[in-house]
């Protein structure tokens, strides 16, 4: 990663380099799946997602918006130490984590999964936006490929994940 600072663009994006890109607010969540750990099970999906999020209205928001409006399959867990060995038994396109979660932060999980997976995109929220600077600044182990701002608008959470689990398909 060069040493100049991540730059706004036009978009509303930090740019974090060739593959990475920060957006540098927005946001909206809300919502659980109605049962943890249990896919959506859409027929025709255009990807399979891991959502870790603690929040319920967070999680049902997500879990909403991906899979009714965005056709992808949507497995939701709140337990971070779950979602890393549900990531490394089943095929994924994207992994979506909030940035607060128990056990561990969303930093330490996506240390962890890099190391188990480094291939497997991953998104990280968080309701602080004066935690984009620390994220962008983050050693590139840790570092998720965008962090979305709550609250998320559906628009940018649908357009984030098809763009990153098209690359990851």
């Amino acid at each position: 990663m060069d040493s100049t600072p991540p730059q706004p663009t036009s978009d509303g994006t930090v740019s974090q380099g060739p593959t990475a890109e920060v957006p540098a607010s927005q946001g909206h969540a809300a919502g659980e799946s109605a049962s943890q750990g249990q896919s959506t099970g859409e027929s025709a999906s255009r990807g399979r997602l891991l959502l870790i999020e603690d929040d319920p209205e967070s999680a049902f928001f997500c879990t909403y918006v991906l899979s009714k409006r965005g056709g992808f399959d949507v497995t939701h867990v709140a337990d971070p130490t779950v979602a890393l060995t549900l990531a490394v038994t089943r095929p994924w396109n994207l992994v979506i984590a909030d940035l607060d979660l128990p056990i561990m932060s969303g930093l330490e999980f996506v240390a962890a999964l890099r190391r188990m997976a480094p291939w497997l995109p991953v998104v990280l929220v968080t309701a602080f936006p004066h935690d984009v600077p620390v994220l962008a600044a983050s050693e590139h182990a840790r570092q998720p490929d965008v962090v979305l701002v709550k609250p998320v608008p559906a628009g940018l959470l649908l357009s984030t994940a098809t763009r990153l689990a098209a690359r990851a398909a």
